[in-house]
């Protein structure tokens, strides 16, 4: 992506009257917030900054907010991507005092996380919501440049890993309408594609391939001659009913974190047939002939029958055992949008992860109608699931009394919820970045019950938004909910809801199928690693989510 420059020989100045004059200050100029400021605003439109921004697809940094007291900052940088680092800052202070202006900047600088690939950066710039993107002030200063030392060089999307914010002259921003200004560390994720013996590769380098986010790519694996593939593994988990073939093609769709795809390759084994059994003679009717131990070999026992009476293969009349299966129905306690997505990247607000949870513990919705809280509608459709999360004590309302049910909800938030009709235990959280947090009792709960996991670099995230699609995981845990290829031995395809967002080669696949779709099921004698039974679909039900 790349930063296109609009020229436009008609932009004029824009004159503030705001009087006196600006002061000098070895060599540097700044101004009072009564300086008679000549400034323009900037025709550097940046085509890739116009583009609209999924603000779901990035985290924000809390840490980082204002420049000065009229200007306001908020960073974000790609969903579980890299880090930014402040490495740069100037408080204005004069004369001991902050001054609502003048020279102030903040200078970030984007670290790439394995496997990840840092883009460039992304920006906005708001003065009473009209956009003002990279603005330049009457001394040709730009708001974004891409280092702090430079102030009169736009900022080049490719060039360098860091970006300046600077406070440059005004525009008629106070404290109570201050500047907004917004930056994106933009990374896209890579995939590693890689086999155990030297196949063919196509579309393949030498390292890890960075692809666009939300991208799409495939990729073909040939197995060279004497070897076939004997497994393929997608982010260390078996593709199912892959096994003993010469190519495989494999369909990234949607990316939005680094894959890593890998084909087992083994040597084709020449498997002989079965010996044809030998002829007999002076076999006895009624008889089954077992042969002789030297006629058996390492891979088949041969067994010549020549007659068999099949009333001796019947049970006595009366006592037939009959195995009676446990037939469990599982209700669907999500439902997708009316454009067909499911949207599992999408932000579960407060309101929705009390329907969630309503659901699955099959609360009493009988108090429909009036709201218990201030900031929450009378009749509105989340009314009697708040409500009754709210009596169980699994939903809390702020220290404001507010519960904020159009507000996404935190991962820290979401297991509180669970914690209180969750077993109890003592487990200790590898977390490093839950220690002293309020719900620091019940993350280490959640973590025992294999119910959460954290994030590849040790942490879980407390203040993170959740997905659906992590939503879903949880709550399937949770209530020993798990659904894989395995256990999918009716023709499920044609009869499951369909979204149209739903990536097959996804790691929450089967959790979202299991979360949309009321099905009847048996269990296996196999647990996953959860803990959780294995089991086997045995009918999907049509079936709307209440």
């Amino acid at each position: 992506m790349k930063y296109i420059k609009i020229n436009n020989k008609n932009s004029k100045l824009k004159i503030l009257n705001l009087g006196l004059a600006s002061l000098m200050l070895s060599g540097v100029v700044f101004t009072t917030p009564n300086f008679v400021n000549a400034m323009e605003t900037t025709t550097a439109a940046v085509v890739e900054a116009k583009k609209e921004i999924d603000i779901n697809d990035y985290d924000i940094i809390e840490s980082y907010t204002t420049i000065v007291t009229d200007a306001n900052l908020k960073v974000y940088r790609t969903k579980a991507a890299g880090e930014v680092v402040k490495t740069a800052e100037n408080p204005v202070t004069l004369f001991g005092a902050t001054w609502p202006q003048l020279l102030g900047y903040r200078e970030f600088k984007a670290q790439e996380k394995e496997n990840w690939i840092f883009k460039g950066w992304r920006f906005e710039q708001k003065y009473k919501g009209q956009e003002l993107w990279n603005r330049k002030d009457a001394l040709n200063r730009y708001s974004f440049t891409n280092t702090h030392e430079h102030w009169t060089e736009e900022y080049k999307y490719i060039e360098g890993d860091t970006i300046s914010v600077n406070r440059i002259t005004t525009y008629g921003e106070t404290v109570g309408n201050p500047m907004e200004y917004k930056i994106y560390a933009d990374y896209n994720p890579t995939i590693i594609v890689s086999t155990s013996k030297e196949g063919e590769i196509t579309n393949l380098t030498d390292k890890p391939e960075e692809i666009e986010y939300h991208g799409n790519k495939n990729y073909e694996i040939k197995a060279p001659e004497g070897y076939e593939i004997e497994s393929v593994i997608l982010n260390g988990e078996p593709i199912q009913n892959i096994k003993n073939v010469k190519t495989y093609t494999h369909e990234f769709k949607n990316v939005i974190e680094p894959q890593k795809l890998h084909a087992n390759l083994v040597k084709v084994k020449n498997q002989e047939p079965p010996k044809a059994p030998k002829e007999k003679e002076n076999v006895k009717p009624n008889k089954p002939v077992v042969p002789k131990q030297e006629e058996r070999d390492n891979s088949w026992i041969r067994l010549d029958i020549t007659h068999l009476s099949p009333t001796k293969l019947l049970p006595p009349q009366g006592k037939v055992d009959k195995k009676v299966e446990n037939v469990e129905i599982h209700e669907a306690y999500m439902k997708g949008y009316p454009d067909g997505t499911i949207k599992p990247q999408g932000l579960v607000t407060r309101a929705e992860a009390a329907a969630l949870v309503a659901r699955l513990e099959k609360l009493s919705l009988t108090d429909t109608t009036k709201s218990m809280f201030k900031d929450a509608e009378d009749n509105a459709w989340y009314t009697p699931y708040i409500n009754a999360v709210v009596n169980k004590n699994l939903l809390l309302a702020d220290e404001d009394g507010n519960i904020r049910p159009n507000e996404p909800i935190t991962r820290a938030e979401f297991v509180r919820m669970l914690a209180p009709i969750d077993k109890k235990n003592s487990t200790a959280s590898i977390f490093a970045d839950i220690k002293g947090h309020k719900f620091e009792a019940e993350i280490n709960q959640e973590f025992g019950n294999k119910v959460i996991e954290g994030y590849e670099d040790g942490t879980f995230r407390p203040e993170g938004k959740i997905t659906r699609a992590e939503t879903t995981a949880m709550l399937n845990r949770k209530y020993d909910r798990v659904a894989d290829a395995d256990g999918m031995v009716m023709d499920y395809k044609a009869k499951i809801a369909k979204f149209t967002d739903l990536d097959e080669s996804s790691w929450y696949y089967f959790e979202m199928i299991d979360a949309t779709n009321t099905h009847k099921l048996t269990r296996r004698d196999t647990k996953d690693k959860y803990g959780r039974t294995n089991t086997i679909w045995k009918e999907i039900i049509k079936e709307d989510v209440k």
